[in-house]
């Protein structure tokens, strides 16, 4: 799942996961819709910007992480000490996104 504000970063990012072979789902563009398409389906992993439209992406990282989601937060301004302790596992990635830096957590879904 990718889910990012900005349309051609959103688009970037699900191409450069493509290149390595991951299937993906979105990308979208608002926490709605995200919510909405994780309601029935948890996906494999999640690339999430955090802030969408200047809404916070944390109920749908909530949702994700409690069902097991691996979880790539990317970010401009991240809140990392929010990171750190309530999704311990996830990555964070500071926009803009390189494949080489994408590179390393797809290799570990």
């Amino acid at each position: 799942m990718v889910v990012d504000d900005e349309a051609l970063v959103a688009w970037d990012l699900a191409y450069q996961l493509e290149d390595y072979g991951v299937a993906i789902e979105g990308p979208y563009h608002c926490l709605n819709s995200a919510l909405e398409a994780s309601a029935s389906a948890i996906p494999d992993a999640a690339v999430l910007d955090i802030n969408l439209q200047g809404t916070q992406v944390w109920p749908l990282a909530e949702h994700l992480y409690q069902n097991g989601c691996p979880i790539l937060f990317i970010s401009a301004d991240a809140d990392r000490e929010r990171i750190r302790n309530d999704f311990p596992k996830a990555r964070l990635l500071d926009k803009p996104v390189s494949p080489e830096q994408l590179a390393p957590f797809v290799q570990s879904l």
